[in-house]
């Protein structure tokens, strides 16, 4: 008998399909697979279950996508998924074309959590997303050797898809859609390992290089703004901000969400002003004036610049900070 399983997974139109991947695995084993449909932010599958013999055991993996092979006799399988330095993946309702976030009786948004009492067959997920607002916008299953099915898991979530892509197109908008910094453009293809090498991107900072000197108790000391925790100074800073915008008509309420354009960057603006609201309100404000004026660039504004030899060179180091 047959014990190696050999899966081709096609992609494309009935007259240009092709085969995007091919899955090799025992037999006697199931596939549970995280693809990510945009490459944003390095993402990371957690899969909990029980063993032949009842021994708990745990499984994680990290990248665009990710492949876990359990053994069919695994038993009571929970699968969850977060962003590598990053949020965990909360949940959306599937059945609505625009999957809008779930929140529970308090406003809180619940964890996106697969249960399966045994092994299934095969399931792909599918990630999309920033670091701080991925999401599972597909969840297929193959319940047989032939059949694909969008899973409607029983916590109430259904399959659909939120195309969340952006383009320069959005500078000449109003402002409140200006996106924010590294989101000017949705990445379908893998970008080059020499932009953004792996060591980077898995690198998880400790609280002496979050801070300077390691002091957490002074936000201005704060080096690296993003995907790490914050401190209690630094959350009622940002809600001081917050009732400000409110105030002067930027934001629609004090329970609404930060501009987008500025969502990322609120904590560095406050930390510029000294932690000075009104000042870093009044910043935001020539911020989004000056991108919506600059950007995006054309070439032959820059290419006589380009030709001298000047560069400009955006990225991180390898702890992470800008340089």
């Amino acid at each position: 008998s047959c014990t190696q399983h050999i899966q081709y997974f096609l992609r494309g139109p009935p007259l240009h399909s092709w085969v995007a991947q091919v899955d090799e695995r025992q037999s006697t084993e199931g596939l549970l697979e995280m693809v990510s449909r945009d490459f944003h932010c390095m993402r990371k599958m957690s899969v909990a279950y029980s063993d032949e013999h009842g021994v708990d055991q745990q499984w994680t993996g990290s990248g665009y996508n990710v492949k876990c092979h359990l053994p069919m006799s695994a038993r009571d399988i929970e699968v969850t998924f977060s962003v590598v330095g990053g949020r965990n993946v909360c949940r959306v309702d599937r059945r609505d074309p625009q999957l809008p976030w779930i929140e529970d009786a308090n406003g809180q948004r619940p964890l996106e959590c697969f249960f399966y009492a045994r092994c299934p067959q095969c399931v792909q997920f599918d990630i999309r997303g920033p670091s701080l607002h991925a999401y599972v916008s597909r969840v297929q299953e193959q319940h047989d050797i032939t059949t694909f099915t969008d899973t409607i898991p029983t916590s109430g979530s259904c399959a659909g898809l939120r195309q969340r892509a952006d383009s320069p197109n959005l500078f000449a908008v109003a402002p409140d859609e200006v996106p924010g910094i590294g989101g000017i453009i949705d990445l379908q293809e893998l970008h080059s390992e020499y932009l953004l090498p792996a060591e980077v991107i898995l690198f998880e900072p400790t609280q002496d290089e979050i801070f300077h000197r390691g002091d957490a108790t002074n936000p201005s000391c704060r080096q690296i703004f993003l995907n790490t925790p914050l401190s209690m100074a630094e959350n009622t800073a940002l809600g001081e901000l917050h009732a400000l915008l409110a105030k002067r008509g930027m934001v629609g309420s004090e329970t609404s969400a930060f501009p987008r354009y500025m969502e990322s960057q609120a904590l560095r603006i406050l930390q510029a002003c000294k932690f000075n609201t009104s000042k870093a309100v009044d910043m935001m404000k020539i911020s989004v004036k000056e991108r919506v004026r600059r950007l995006p660039i054309a070439e032959e504004d820059v290419l006589s610049d380009l030709n001298q030899g000047f560069i400009y060179w955006h990225g991180r180091d390898r702890k992470c900070r800008p340089c």
